[in-house]
Parts: C-alpha cells; structure tokens; sequence
C-alpha cells in the first residue's frame, strides 16, 4: 500500500500559542512584530497566515486587507511568512490528493475557490460529490458550499494547494460549542 497521511497539527504555532494571553483569546493572526518595537498587539501585529498564500495574493481588498490593524491583514508580500513558506514548500514536494484545512467554527465544509463569489474549478463536480448537497451532506449537520458563497478570501491555503498541486483540499469549519458550555461561537470554553 502506498498511502501515506501527513498532518500538520497546528500551521500557526506562536499565534496559538498567543491565544491563551490575556487579550488574545480569538486571535488568528501569527505574532510577526510588524512595527519592530519587541511587543506583539493586537492592533498593530501579525499577519494572517490564511491570507498570505500565493494564491490570488492581494487580489482585492474584499478578500484580505493590506491593513495591519485587520485580522486578515495579508502580509507584506505574498509568502512574506516563514509558515507560510513550509507549507507552500510541503504542499509542492508532496501534491497531495487530498487536503483538509480545519477551522472554527459554523459547521461547514468549504471547498475551492474563495477568491472571487461563484467562481467554480473544474474539479466543481468532484469537491460536490464528495462534500454533498444541502439536501445530502457528507457530513450530517455540516452545509457544503463554495468557500467563496461564505465570503470571499484571497491568499488562501486550500485555493493554493488545489491551483499549484492539483490537490482537493477542503476547508471543515467545525461544530460550535453546545449550548450551556460557557463558549461562543468561535471561542471554545
């Protein structure tokens, strides 16, 4: 047998690690210094790894903003991250059939491409059959959809790995947290 599974368990490791600080409990960015004075804040710091991907970098402002105050401010250059770099560089040496890029949290299952509102690949017909319908998901309780019919995102891992690898790549937005646990929607109790 010749398959082999690859998991990257966390492609943001000091920006998670950011989030168990006091004020920083929903951030997403990495902790890149942009203004250089050896301080991480959350006004002015990070970049958004998920907007920093060769794929339709800067396309528009709609998808990523070149705004470092924002939380999906896209870096000053595309690949301007070293996270960003390894797996660009992982996703090439590997071409991987299949890719899953977990995120938190509104129980879907996104699939390329989110650059631009109803631009479909011509894969369209297998990231639907293997996603589902609104009618049949492939998961229960998870809504398959264009990752562009969310929003709209420029610089994104999965619209990278599926243009520069051929890769089918899959964004789950995983479960809220259930009622009465102390969480909201995106933050985990």
């Amino acid at each position: 047998d010749q398959t082999e599974l690859w998991f990257v368990i966390c492609a943001n490791p000091d920006g998670y690690q950011l989030t168990f600080q006091q004020g920083f409990r929903l951030w997403r960015k990495n902790a890149r210094d942009l203004n250089g004075d050896g301080v991480v804040d959350t006004n002015n710091d990070g970049v958004d790894i998920n907007r920093n991907f060769a794929a339709r970098w800067n396309f528009d402002t709609e998808g990523s903003s070149g705004m470092p105050n924002s939380q999906t401010y896209r870096g000053p250059s595309a690949a301007s991250e070293p996270e960003t770099v390894a797996l660009q560089d992982l996703v090439r040496a590997q071409k991987f059939a299949l890719m899953l890029n977990y995120h938190s949290a509104a129980e879907l299952i996104l699939y390329p491409d989110g650059w631009q509102d109803q631009t479909r690949t011509a894969d369209d017909p297998i990231f639907t059959a293997l996603a589902g319908t609104l009618a049949d998901p492939a998961v229960p309780g998870f809504t398959p959809m264009l990752s562009a019919g969310l929003y709209i995102t420029n610089g994104e891992t999965c619209d990278y790995a599926h243009a520069q690898a051929g890769t089918l790549c899959f964004t789950p937005e995983l479960s809220t947290p259930p009622p009465g646990s102390g969480g909201g929607t995106f933050e985990f109790p």
